[in-house]
């Protein structure tokens, strides 16, 4: 659509981080070609729509992660939280993205020692010029 050309043009200016940039057909071929796995059916999806939402969403998690600040996504199940996720960190950042679920069984141990883990892994992605960021999807504890 108009939009969605308009709003790729648009992120095609931006620094999306320090001294990354991506040219419009770029990401024009990442919002037609964006992989989805969608684990209830195991079938793959592909593209990524750049609505009005969308687009401010990921420009308020774009600016909220070069001020440093935690980015809370609030939502439905099932409205998308995860993909926008998953689009702005693996596609137009082309860094590393890892998905912690928490539910009533899952231990302090065990978070502190997957946290460990991340650590060590976003060292490394450091060392390449990536980020590693960590989405904690699902606070099912009670």
């Amino acid at each position: 659509s108009q939009d969605h050309s308009w709003f790729a043009y648009c992120l095609s200016k931006m620094d999306l981080k320090a001294g990354v940039k991506r040219k419009y057909e770029d990401i024009m071929r990442m919002t037609r070609d964006f992989p989805r796995l969608t684990p209830e059916s195991d079938c793959e999806k592909k593209g990524y729509a750049l609505t009005r939402e969308n687009f401010m969403k990921i420009n308020l998690m774009l600016l909220k992660a070069k001020l440093k600040q935690p980015i809370i996504i609030m939502g439905e199940s099932g409205c998308g939280k995860t993909y926008l996720s998953q689009f702005v960190v693996e596609a137009l950042l082309q860094d590393k993205l890892r998905m912690i679920t928490l539910y009533s069984g899952f231990s302090e141990s065990n978070l502190i020692n997957l946290i460990a883990g991340y650590v060590e892994e976003a060292k490394n992605l450091q060392k390449e010029g990536k980020n590693l960021w960590v989405f904690f999807d699902e606070f099912n504890t009670t």
